[in-house]
């Protein structure tokens, strides 16, 4: 316990207060030492437990610094060191206020008796000094409740209490009043029964009213007990709870008195019972209720009680009624300019405006402030039912136009699960945008749709239907890109000519007017960063292309542009195109870059095929390469989920590889590229591809550009169309069993690897693998020999 003590040690031998500081350190005190009476005087006020002073100094001895201290601190121990035969001056210690004396005696053992004297003495001052600290801490505590408090015997006599006790008993001594006497007759009974079950069972609460005036309080009662468990006295609290019970008597009324606010059948009747009630249940001299006049931009009185709402003023911006209203909030102004120079009382009722009571005695309550604030939110909630019940029959006028809009999104929708069924069925671009533009034109509400594609200025319609195809020839001749067409495609948003009649634009317009067109919309087909065309309806009224119907097509156009990227990228990846186009990819990512950097040597691709699962099944050829190299270094890579290494002689290595990612060639394909030649050395990738004619090959290279940084665009050629070959109507599927199984040596003798080894390197089950083999085969062999010649000739 000696943690946390600080004691201050005076004595001229410095040796001896050497060893003293030592003793007393050891028992984890802290000590200031000094060698003079004087100097220690000056430090007194630095916080000490205990002052430790030898008797015999210069200047000043020990009992002139007793008597210095006393003066300052009469509380503060002080143990006084005396020589042996000293009787008298520790007598004359004691009697001028020491703790203690202790005489120096040669060896150990004074010290010892020494540090337990100054330590006891201390930790008594630090104990007495927090209890005191306790105490006065609890009685504060105790005084600052704002409610009665007191403390009572188990017989019932009061030992504690504060002073708003003394008050409620009339300024006498609490413990000279029988407590009985100040409750109304009518509770003595109920509180000596609540005071007894506090006793028994821990706590109790009554009611009661006290005093002369039967102010309503609440008391509680709690027991205490010693640490035997003995209840010893009761604790009580009492709570002034006037004010609780009047807002309740005043709450209850004004429920029962403004249930009939609901029941009003305008707001103007509102206006008049709610003005009513405020004036009977608060009495007041004025009530009135101001409403918001949006005409007005202002609050103008609606009702008012004792008067006509003509002769209030109407309140705008800067009075303080209008700053109550504006911040929905319960405000007192001394003068509101209603009522002449009468306190207002303003409260916020919504947005409907506000509720002002005035007052001649100038206060309110808080029960006045309760009983407004309760009518006005009552009052509220009967405006905003007239406000609901009023939007309910603007909502009813609406449902009919609306209905009338849904028919017609209805028939929208329908066109569209029509159209996009009929894109089910389209293998080609061309079968795609025919399907949707037929879909379309026979629809009664369209005149005529056609798609195209934009490019140097110009407009190339690919496929239309209906009754239009002068406007065709007009885009043809004029300049296209001020038409609705080029601008879709150049904004990459719906474009809409809502009215052709007093619309700006050359022929197209007068001509789709001639076919019986009133309004255009375009739609650009773009899917995955890469544009496909316009998509460009014309309706048969103006304005016919609401919200809906343009959001509704817009999906359209986003389904027929992904069918046509679809279209493209199976043909791009089976047949090719017409332009062909180079790219060199420095530093390129993927499987193959990566062997080629992992083995320093050169890889031209020779096959790839997209499989089900999303991963490629990819061939390619490695010359002057260890083979077993060539395998440890796809062995090493993440992406690669197979691989082998067949056709393998001194000069050239084939390989098989199943990857999970092929990023350049993924990317091309995507934008309806197709692969004719890819060569992987250690420092780049050059990859040719043909586009399809349908795409535009400068949008082509500059989304290329955009997905694979660091691509360069190496060389642009048109390509000469190839001759069919025996494996053209092969499907996808069906080609890759056909090559895996050549590769692997199936077609061999012997065999170098079985079926269900082929199988297992295309990821799919052996009987899936023959199935798509055999019809592979007769693909083959139909297209050698014919439909109908004899395999046996």
């Amino acid at each position: 316990m000696s943690d946390g003590l600080r004691v201050l040690v005076v004595d001229d031998d410095e040796a001896f207060l050497s060893v003293t500081v030592e003793f007393l350190e050891r028992r984890g005190v802290d000590v200031v030492a000094e060698t003079s009476a004087s100097a220690a005087l000056d430090r007194l006020g630095e916080g000490f437990s205990c002052v430790v002073s030898d008797y015999e100094m210069p200047a000043m001895d020990g009992l002139e610094l007793l008597k210095a201290v006393r003066a300052e601190r009469p509380e503060l121990p002080f143990v006084l060191l005396t020589g042996a035969g000293s009787e008298d001056v520790a007598s004359e210690a004691i009697s001028l206020g020491a703790t203690e004396y202790v005489q120096k005696r040669p060896g150990r053992g004074q010290f010892d008796i020494l540090v337990n004297t100054v330590v006891n003495a201390a930790e008594a001052y630090e104990t007495e000094r927090e209890l005191a600290a306790s105490r006065a801490f609890v009685e504060d505590a105790v005084e600052a409740v704002r409610d009665v408090f007191f403390v009572a015997d188990v017989s019932g006599e009061v030992t504690h209490w504060n002073s708003r006790a003394e008050d409620v008993m009339g300024g006498r001594d609490p413990s000279e009043v029988e407590p009985e006497s100040v409750v109304a007759s009518d509770d003595r009974e109920a509180v000596a029964a609540a005071f007894e079950a506090a006793v028994a069972e821990g706590s109790a609460r009554v009611d009661a009213a006290v005093g002369e005036d039967a102010v309503p309080f609440e008391f509680t009662f709690s027991r205490i007990t010693d640490d035997d468990g003995r209840v010893t006295h009761v604790a009580g609290v009492g709570r002034d709870v006037s004010e609780r019970v009047a807002r309740e008597r005043a709450v209850t009324t004004l429920h029962e008195t403004t249930r009939a606010l609901v029941t009003a059948e305008t707001p103007e009747d509102v206006f008049e019972y709610a003005v009513g009630a405020a004036d009977g249940l608060l009495g007041l001299a004025r009530t009135a209720f101001y409403r918001w006049d949006a005409d007005e931009r202002a609050l103008v009185a609606a009702a008012t009680a004792n008067g006509t709402p003509g002769e209030l003023p109407v309140l705008g911006d800067g009075s303080a009624v209008w700053d109550a209203f504006v911040a929905e909030e319960t405000r007192t102004v001394e003068s509101a300019a209603v009522f002449g120079e009468l306190a207002a009382l303003v409260v916020s009722v919504g947005s409907h405006g506000v509720l002002v009571a005035g007052s001649e005695s100038g206060g309110f309550d808080d029960v006045d402030v309760t009983v407004v604030e309760v009518l006005a939110a009552n009052t509220a909630a009967a405006l905003d039912r007239h406000d609901r019940e009023a939007a309910l029959r603007e909502q009813e006028r609406e449902l009919a136009a609306k209905t009338e809009r849904l028919e017609e999104v209805n028939r929208t929708n329908t066109l569209v699960r029509r159209t996009q069924a009929g894109l089910l069925g389209a293998s080609s671009r061309e079968d795609v945008e025919r399907s949707v533009c037929e879909s379309l034109a026979a629809d009664d509400e369209y005149v005529f749709a056609w798609t195209g594609t934009l490019d140097d200025g110009e407009v190339s319609p690919r496929a239309w239907a209906g009754a239009g195809e002068s406007i065709l020839d007009a885009l043809a001749v004029e300049d296209a890109t001020a038409s609705p067409a080029w601008r879709a495609v150049e904004r990459d948003e719906p474009v809409v000519v809502s009215d052709l009649v007093s619309a700006a634009g050359g022929g197209w317009r007068r001509r789709a007017l001639a076919a019986g067109a009133g309004s255009a919309a375009a739609f650009p087909l773009s899917f995955d960063g890469g544009s496909y065309g316009v998509l460009v309806v014309y309706g048969r009224r103006a304005n016919q292309f609401g919200r809906e119907e343009r959001e509704i097509l817009s999906e359209l156009a986003a389904t027929v542009a992904s069918a046509v990227n679809a279209a493209e990228r199976k043909e791009a990846l089976v047949t090719g195109g017409d332009v062909e186009v180079t790219f060199r990819v420095p530093d390129a990512t993927g499987p193959v870059s990566a062997m080629a950097r992992r083995t320093g040597a050169t890889f031209d691709l020779e096959e790839v095929v997209s499989k089900d699962d999303g991963s490629w099944l990819v061939y390619v050829a490695v010359a002057d390469a260890d083979p077993a190299a060539v395998s440890a270094a796809a062995d090493a890579l993440v992406s690669v989920e197979s691989v082998d290494v067949f056709d393998s002689d001194a000069d050239r290595s084939l390989v098989g590889l199943v990857v999970s990612e092929f990023p350049a060639v993924d990317v091309l394909a995507a934008h309806g590229a197709s692969v004719q030649s890819l060569t992987a050395t250690p420092r780049e990738v050059e990859v040719s591809v043909t586009v399809p004619r349908t795409r535009s090959v400068r949008e082509f290279v500059a989304a290329c550009e955009e997905r694979l940084p660091g691509i360069e665009l190496v060389r642009r050629s048109q390509r000469a169309s190839q001759p069919a070959v025996l494996v053209e109507g092969l499907t996808e599927k069906q080609r890759t069993a056909l090559r895996t199984a050549y590769e692997h040596g199936f077609f061999s003798w012997p065999r170098e690897h079985t079926g269900e080894e082929v199988a297992e390197a295309m990821g799919v089950s052996a009987p899936t693998f023959h199935q798509h083999l055999r019809k592979a085969l007769g693909t083959v062999f139909a297209a050698a020999f014919g439909d109908h010649a004899d395999l046996n000739d």
